[in-house]
């Protein structure tokens, strides 16, 4: 009998199997595929937490020339507890990264990426 991979392989009952039955199944189910599709706004809202409970305040917007990416920030303020956060969010196409982080990572962050502009102040701009 030939071995059907296991990705691609159902529950079968053992007599099935005996007789070389097949049971092909979606190897992403349907809660998967759905939250592949959800931007972090609509699982925030399937999680409860919806826009009653939290305010975004836009902070920043930029297109990266090389790429096209489109970053965002975002104040995130939870009403409920009182947390405050940073949201980042990164455009490109149809894929979507967004980190929310608290003041001491984007304290870090934003300083590694500020001494690296600064290190790198008018690169782009040289000729070869």
């Amino acid at each position: 009998m030939q071995k059907t991979p296991r990705s691609a392989v159902g529950t079968m009952t053992r007599a099935a199997q005996q007789r070389g039955e097949r049971q092909r199944v979606p190897l992403r189910t349907t809660m998967e595929t759905k939250a592949d599709t959800m931007d972090s706004d609509d699982r925030i809202d399937s999680l409860g937490i919806g826009e009653d409970k939290m305010t975004v305040t836009p902070l920043f917007k930029v297109r990266a020339p090389i790429g096209g990416q489109e970053i965002e920030l975002q104040q995130i303020e939870y009403v409920i507890g009182g947390l405050s956060l940073l949201r980042v969010r990164i455009r490109e196409g149809r894929r979507h990264t967004v980190f929310d982080i608290d003041a001491e990572t984007a304290t870090a962050w934003g300083e590694a990426m500020l001494r690296w502009g600064q290190a790198h102040a008018g690169a782009g701009e040289r000729a070869p």
